[in-house]
């Protein structure tokens, strides 16, 4: 007699182990359909940043110019900050040996300002608006030379 109420305790533990585990399965979906829908990532306010990349030249940088003397030259190892609408630095770069350099930054207006260098030309401000595509702007100084 004791074994048939040791196996009804055990019908009774399995069959309430299934019950609760069903409950926890229902209780699991109700929880994830009721999570709301996720915002599109496709609209202009979630754009996080873009790529603005340009090159920077000085010239001329002779009085007389032709196909072994260049009239323009890259600037190189020129350091470029990035001012947002208040004049605060948002981002700064430094252009390679060709004078190209690379921004990431969110859509907006900006100011490029060559920092000035001992020995370059380099120097002054440029705007530039950018959106939510890559643009290339190119920046060049006028050394003055004539």
């Amino acid at each position: 007699m004791t074994k048939k109420v040791e196996q009804g305790f055990a019908t009774i533990a399995v069959v309430m182990l299934i019950i609760i585990v069903v409950l926890v399965a229902v209780v699991g979906l109700v929880l994830i359909q009721k999570q709301p829908a996720k915002p599109s990532s496709t609209a202009n306010s979630q754009i996080e940043s873009t790529t603005l990349t340009g090159t920077v030249t000085q010239g001329p940088t002779t009085p007389t110019c032709s196909d072994a003397q260049p009239c323009d030259s890259p600037v190189a190892n020129h350091t470029i900050e990035a001012l947002d609408s208040s004049g605060n630095v948002v981002a700064t770069a430094k252009t390679n040996d060709a004078g190209k350099y690379s921004f990431h930054l969110k859509p907006g207006h900006y100011v490029l300002k060559l920092v000035p260098q001992v020995g370059s030309f380099a120097s002054g401000n440029d705007e530039v608006d950018v959106a939510d595509s890559p643009k290339e702007f190119n920046i060049t100084i006028d050394t003055g030379i004539r």
